[in-house]
């Protein structure tokens, strides 16, 4: 069920940019919740190498992840997360200590996720929005929900896991009213 929400007045200080269309709502959605195509497997692939070098005793434990055994959430997206998006596609806004700098437009949601991995670290999880700090929102898309509403956690893009990711909301308006920075709660 989405409601009619006035996103101008959720946010203390709003830097919004156009809204997306449904055209590009639709592209979004189905980029966020199609498998890996061959040109990612390809290009993930590539981009590993060990990072230790021959003489670290490390070097011969290494192993490249599979991008092939990812597991991409497939679940409806929350319905005032859509009503955002075709408010404003990317943008700024900030409540007191809660930053969302930027909010990521629906070109930059599937790149997210595959360029950090996120299916590899925080597996069932989607990014949404950085705090301006180097740390990510994202949904726990890991169970079903039939309100479509998923936990809303936070942490460090240099620290994928769950067990350091700190919860933030039960909701993604939830999340967006707050005021406080997740990191000093």
């Amino acid at each position: 069920m989405q409601r009619d929400i006035d996103w101008s007045t959720i946010f203390a200080v709003s830097f919004p940019n156009p809204g997306a269309t449904d055209t590009e709502l639709s592209a979004a959605i189905k980029a966020l919740t199609s498998p890996l195509s061959q040109e990612e497997l390809q290009s993930i692939a590539h981009s590993q190498i060990n990072p230790f070098p021959p003489s670290d005793p490390l070097y011969g434990a290494y192993r490249p992840f599979d991008p092939a055994a990812w597991v991409i959430p497939n679940r409806p997206f929350p319905s005032d997360f859509i009503s955002f998006l075709g408010w404003s596609n990317g943008g700024s806004f900030f409540n007191q200590d809660r930053h969302f700098d930027p909010f990521l437009s629906c070109t930059e949601l599937r790149h997210y996720l595959v360029g950090y991995r996120f299916p590899e670290y925080l597996p069932g999880a989607v990014p949404f929005a950085l705090d301006g700090n180097s740390r990510v929102y994202f949904f726990d898309m890991r169970r079903d929900s039939e309100s479509n509403e998923y936990p809303v956690l936070f942490t460090s893009l240099g620290d994928l896991r769950y067990k350091h990711s700190i919860l933030v909301g039960d909701s993604f308006i939830e999340v967006c009213a707050g005021t406080t920075d997740p990191q000093a709660d």
